[in-house]
């Protein structure tokens, strides 16, 4: 369970955080996407570190799995961004 939170959950709930961002933060989204090139790395990293941190293996798959439904919803729900 941890190696699949590890390989996959994390890297899927980072690049949904910085998705989300995108679509939902405000600024340009120019200046979003430079951040989000920053962020994702330390992201996924910490829930690569997370994932083992904790002593329950579920915790941190039902975290970055809900993690990945919270921004795939806003994702969806969000109107599409101007060009």
């Amino acid at each position: 369970m941890r190696l699949l939170t590890v390989l996959l959950l994390a890297f899927l709930a980072s690049a949904a955080l910085t998705s989300a961002y995108i679509v939902v933060g405000s600024g340009e989204v120019r200046e979003r996407a430079f951040l989000t090139v920053l962020i994702t790395p330390l992201l996924w990293a910490g829930f690569m570190v997370y994932a083992y941190w904790d002593r329950k293996a579920w915790r941190p798959a039902a975290t970055c799995a809900g993690i990945i439904a919270v921004c795939s919803a806003l994702i969806v729900a969000a109107p599409p961004l101007a060009p």
